[in-house]
Order: structure tokens, then sequence, then C-alpha cells
């Protein structure tokens, strides 16, 4: 199968570098020239861990957003990957998605917090979207290098909210989750399609809330938030009051919230947050797409949150 990937950072690579391992077409478009000459010339190199496995990927694909025009030579792919920050998905990129998507292009959302499924699908009525909650982790550690985490588990799905799909599309919806979830899982990404994907995009709006925020705050790797007492019982009473959130909304959730994200930061626990790594290069965070999205639903109905809300200052305030 062919896909195209938007998005080469640690993600978008550990996707798209293990799916051109397993044997498919895959293009990369990055922000750069530079970077997709790199990738070209040098290959992918990602290591699970120097004793246990490192696989190298030669001559990948790649060109820049910017090089992309509307009678590209490229055909289209089967499935594209969006693999960026909330930010970055501008009018831009879109614009670029629109010259690659064809017809029977199924798009792949690969995004931290909410809402861009409701963009995405104003923007590509006619596509089917598909979300993808994970727990993968990986790390850049240079221009063609990239360290994945303990393998995690990756659920794919279409959420529930009508923003787009023809009754036609929604019936050939499990087929195509089925065969991606394949194409993934025997690439190394365990995958599995799920009937309820809104539930998982709620469950991973946690971790990431509970998890990126204080690794800012404290500038720490995602394991050290479980380093001392102190650490402990301030990531405790933060996902406590994200739960009364999601009770006062009527989201459900499992009862071992609280042992699943301490066991995300241990199998993570080398891993620099997304959030950290923008604090670090001064870039904007995605504070506003994921703890001010709870900060919405708090306000909606009337609950109040003072720890969630003075980290999300906090964070702002970097």
């Amino acid at each position: 199968m062919k896909f195209e990937v938007i998005g080469a950072g640690a993600i978008g690579l550990l996707f798209g570098g293990e799916l051109a391992y397993s044997g498919h077409e895959v293009h990369f478009w990055t922000r750069t020239k530079e970077q997709a000459d790199y990738l070209h010339t040098h290959g992918l190199e990602i290591e699970i861990d120097s004793t246990i496995d490192r696989h190298y990927i030669e001559g990948l694909s790649a060109s820049s957003t910017s090089e992309v025009k509307v009678n590209s030579p490229l055909t289209y792919p089967d499935w594209m990957i969006v693999a960026l920050k909330q930010r970055h998905l501008n009018d831009a990129i879109i614009q670029h998605m629109q010259k690659r998507i064809g017809p029977t292009t199924k798009i792949i959302c690969l995004l931290n917090g909410v809402g861009h499924m409701e963009r995405l699908g104003i923007a590509f009525p006619e596509s089917m979207l598909i979300a993808a909650i994970t727990t993968e982790g990986s790390k850049r550690l240079g221009a063609t290098s990239i360290k994945r985490s303990k393998p995690g588990y990756t659920r794919l799905g279409v959420p529930k909210q009508p923003f787009n799909h023809s009754q036609g599309e929604l019936r050939s919806v499990p087929q195509s989750i089925e065969i991606l979830a394949e194409a993934l899982t025997l690439a190394g990404i365990p995958s599995i399609s799920s009937n309820d994907i809104d539930k998982e995009i709620y469950r991973k709006l946690l971790i990431n809330a509970a998890i990126n925020p204080l690794t800012a705050i404290w500038r720490v790797p995602n394991g050290e938030l479980l380093g001392n007492d102190q650490r402990r019982e301030v990531l405790t009473s933060l996902i406590q009051e994200i739960l009364t959130i999601y009770d006062c909304n009527g989201l459900y959730y499992e009862e071992s919230m609280i042992d699943l994200v301490f066991q995300v930061c241990k199998d993570t626990q080398n891993n620099t947050s997304s959030m950290l790594k923008d604090i670090l290069a001064g870039e904007p965070t995605e504070i506003d797409q994921i703890v001010g999205h709870l900060l919405s639903m708090a306000d909606s109905v009337h609950v109040e949150v003072p720890l969630l809300r003075d980290i999300y200052r906090l964070v702002a305030a970097i």
C-alpha cells in the first residue's frame, strides 16, 4: 500500500519508517527541504534498544511541503498520515493536503488534543477520517535517527461525531480499519480497531493533560514524574481533577486511570514530552488544545479545578 506522512517528527518518522521497513511505499512530507534531502540520501535509523534491535531504512522518498504541485507526478496515496502538532495544522498544510488527497485516500490523524478532526472534516467532507490514538513513544536522536520507547499500542476508529462521511463510506469503515490495523501490526506497531474511539480520544487527552504540562514545568522526562512522593501526589491530584470534569460531562472512563497514567510514565520514562520539547525550543505549546479544552469543559458544567487552572497558567506564562 502507498502511504504519505505529513510531519517528519519523532512519531511521524516512527510510523512511516516502520511501514517502509515492512515493504510499504512511503513518502514523507517535511517542513524543510534540508530534512527531506537528509532522509533521501542518508535514510533513517530506528533504535528500540541498542542491545535488542536497530534497523536502517535506506533511500526514503521525501519532499518538503513547499515542493508539491497540483499536477504532481506522484500517484495519490491510499493513506495519508497526519503527524503534526495542532498549531502546524494551518491553512497552508490543508491546501497541501488538498493537492495530494485522491478520491479514495483515507486520512489518519495522529495529533494530540481535540478539535482537529472537526477541522479536517470540514476541509475534506468526502474523505474518511480515522483517529489514531497511540501510546507509542519516540525520540529524535538526530536528523536521520530516532529511538523508540517500549512499544505501545495504537487504536484506530472513526469518531461518532457526524462531521463527515457518506453512508457508503461508513459501511466500508470496519474493513478499511482492519486493513490498516493489520498493516501497522505487521510493521511492528501493534494496532487494533475500536468501536468507541471517542472514549480512546478522551483517555489520551487525560494522559497528555496529566503528563505533558508537569514535565514542561519541572523540566523532566516522563518517568521522573514518579521520581518522588511529592511529584506522585501532584500527578494524582491532577488526574483526579480531570476525572471530575469527565464525571460532570458524562464521559465514561475506567476505574484504573491513575494506574494507566503511571504506567505510561514508566513505559516512556526516558521520553521528553512534546510540550517540554516546545518549551526548551522556545516554541508555542499545545496547552490550549489540551488543557485549555478541559478548562472549557469544566466551565461549561461549573466545576472548580484549581490545580488544572494553575498548571495552565504556569505553562502559558512560560
